[in-house]
């Protein structure tokens, strides 16, 4: 998902959701509970048909930042290109996986005007393609690259345990919450053995694409543990 040229905030007053037939009766309750005490919609990315809000809950009517609804709301729009919409096809795959390493899935509905919406956990964390330096040089500091390795080998597990291939595992769909991995954004997912639903623009394959990321990750927190081993050395020296 992208960030760019994403619409205005607006009014959640706007939404009106049909829940598909088998949405928890109670997790439909807490959620419409949510919107009923929420003022605004924040856009916080875009795919290439889809933009995903964030739901800013208000007190006595002034939107309260220190108090983030814990859901986020998937939009999807017609392709371009075929008119058609996304298929409900997200809820299903994460409503298969009751990990920590991936968003817990809450709902699912149709827009007023026909868009298939996917609501999900929001995953409160960094992104790894724009803050991959900084966790690893933490991990460097700290410990715990293992283990965060571990993890990601661990959703790839699950993935393959659960019939799923993500289709688009690369560190922009990665959210470290906790320093843990969370794999967001199934759009591209599809039945284990089967084709996906579009053309993918990374990599399809998730034990190609899993193997490919830990390469790269691997390549940037050896550099920045040689790094830190010479800073070390040298700052021995001196005293």
């Amino acid at each position: 998902m992208r960030a760019d040229a994403l619409p205005p905030a607006h009014s959640a007053e706007n939404v009106d959701v049909t829940f598909y037939e088998g949405t928890p009766a109670a997790l439909t309750m807490k959620l419409a509970m949510i919107v009923e005490r929420t003022a605004a919609m924040v856009p916080t990315a875009r795919g290439s048909n889809s933009t995903v809000w964030r739901f800013l809950p208000a007190r006595r009517g002034v939107v309260n930042g220190d108090d983030q609804a814990g859901f986020a709301l998937k939009r999807c729009h017609p392709n371009p290109a075929t008119g058609r919409r996304c298929p409900p096809h997200e809820f299903g795959y994460l409503s298969r996986l009751s990990s920590p390493l991936f968003p817990r899935a809450i709902g699912q509905g149709i827009m007023g005007n026909g868009d298939y919406v996917l609501i999900s956990e929001w995953i409160d964390g960094r992104n790894l393609a724009r803050h991959s330096l900084t966790i690893l040089t933490e991990f460097v500091e700290e410990g715990g690259y293992e283990a965060f390795c571990n993890d990601l080998l661990e959703i790839h597990r699950l993935l393959m345990a659960a019939g799923i291939e993500h289709s688009d595992i690369w560190e922009p769909n990665i959210i470290v919450r906790d320093r843990r991995p969370v794999l967001i954004d199934f759009g591209w997912a599809h039945a284990l053995g089967e084709p996906p639903l579009t053309a993918t623009l990374h990599q399809p394959d998730d034990t190609m694409a899993l193997n490919q990321l830990l390469k790269r990750l691997g390549a940037l927190y050896d550099l920045l543990l040689l790094e830190s081993q010479i800073k070390a050395h040298v700052s021995g020296a001196r005293t």
